[in-house]
């Protein structure tokens, strides 16, 4: 391999064939030697092309663009295997895919390449080298709430995520405030889920974002939310205790677990119209997924929540928590249902298998989630938004559940979100 370049022999690109092919690497690192972090500014230079946004079918997409995705080995990763950290913790390709990128070099561990059984330490920066394709997310425009001299208050339409992660780069609130708005330093106070709309917080500069960020974990921030349940919720008003744990990173999966970390979350009932019911959610703590699954422990999921009210859990949480022995195969039905397929690539493949795995738009209903951030409030201030569709007097939008969602699983008209065409 080249010490200077990456050079990628990926299949013609549907959008525009005249992408340079070549990846510059970053600097490089010698296996085991100790150096200094690169610096974030020296990271993202291989990443800092434009996007390129455009609109289709009420969706907004980024044309697909070649990337280094670049992480420092999180503790947990330490004295993983490199195929094995890939094929536990990464649901975007098959474990296979992964294989063969360590193989071809295209993922690499402190700029070299390595074996598939290489053992991952303390500091080391990890690469893996793509044709990117981020799945579209809703049109529906980002609205601002309020901007001060130090703060940007918005209200994130569901499907976008708020920053970077995962699949999503461009197609998240913060880059396209960046690009479309010229917003150039944002700092996320608070992050809500990608299907959740509502209340996000961004910071001007670093002091803002620090100092709003410890009344956050000084739990000086009072939240509330709306969620629409599943059935007629039965109570007034309840605390739900429950501790909640990660069941898997991977697929991002959370459970209420004995051992999980200490939750909190204060329900109180609004209104039933036959099918649903609008509930106030108050998180007091801010676990990943909590209103999602403690209204799942309680019972009563969100209404269309392709994850915690699939039928994958089936009698799994009749006890109210989730077992260890059952744990490992609900996650892989849960996965099975809920996350699309792609088609398995020979291991002589040299293209992009992005490009080779053609796949269905999602519906708008496949983006979102009856979950909206509502208010935040301190001492000092407080911000609100308007509510939701689905949150006001004689909204129905929810008669089409039974049919197109429930019968289904918890998928809308039996189809994963990014299903392969039959082409």
């Amino acid at each position: 391999m080249n010490e200077e370049t990456t050079k990628l022999n990926l299949v013609e690109n549907p959008i525009d064939n005249s992408t340079d092919l070549t990846i510059q690497n970053p600097r490089k690192r010698r296996i085991g030697k100790k150096e200094p972090p690169l610096s974030k500014k020296k990271r993202a230079e291989p990443n800092a092309a434009k996007p390129e946004y455009f609109f289709t079918n009420e969706l907004r997409k980024v044309k697909p663009y070649y990337f280094i995705y670049q992480t420092y080995a999180k503790e947990r990763w330490i004295n993983m295997t490199i195929y094995g950290l890939f094929e536990k913790e990464f649901n975007d390709r098959l474990p296979s895919h992964y294989l063969n990128c360590i193989k071809k070099g295209l993922i690499t561990v402190n700029g070299c390449q390595v074996s598939p059984d290489y053992i991952i330490k303390n500091s080391d920066l990890i690469e893996n080298r793509i044709h990117r394709h981020e799945p579209p997310v809703l049109a529906s425009s980002i609205e601002i709430v309020q901007q001060t001299d130090d703060l940007l208050v918005i209200s994130k339409p569901s499907s976008l995520p708020v920053h970077p992660t995962g699949r999503y780069r461009h197609l998240t609130a913060i880059n396209i405030l960046k690009y479309e708005m010229g917003f150039e330093e944002l700092h996320a106070v608070n992050r809500i889920d990608r299907l959740t709309s509502g209340l996000v917080l961004l910071a001007l500069n670093k002091s803002k974002a620090s100092t709003m960020m410890k009344q956050m974990q000084d739990r000086a921030v009072e939240k509330s939310y709306l969620a629409r349940v599943k059935g007629k919720f039965p109570f007034d008003r309840i605390e739900c205790n429950e501790p909640i744990k990660t069941a898997s990173h991977k697929v991002g999966v959370n459970i209420v677990s004995s051992d999980g970390k200490p939750s909190s979350t204060v329900f109180t009932f609004i209104s039933f119209n036959g099918i649903t019911s609008l509930v106030k959610c108050e998180p007091k703590t801010g676990r990943t997924h909590q209103i999602r699954v403690h209204l799942q422990y309680l019972g009563f999921p969100i209404a269309n929540d392709p994850l915690y009210c699939s039928s994958a859990w089936d009698d799994s949480l009749k006890d109210g928590a989730i077992s260890q022995e059952v744990c490992k195969d609900v996650i892989n039905r849960v996965t099975n249902q809920v996350f699309a397929d792609e088609k398995p690539v020979d291991e002589e493949f040299e293209g992009c298998e992005g490009c080779l795995n053609e796949r269905m738009d999602p519906t708008p209903e496949q983006l979102s989630i009856w979950l909206h951030a509502l208010t935040y409030k301190s001492k000092d201030w407080q911000y609100e938004t308007k509510y939701p569709s689905w949150a006001e007097d004689g909204w129905d939008g929810d008669k089409e559940l039974e049919e197109r969602f429930w019968k289904h699983g918890g998928l809308w008209d039996g189809i994963a979100p990014g299903t392969l065409t039959s082409s």
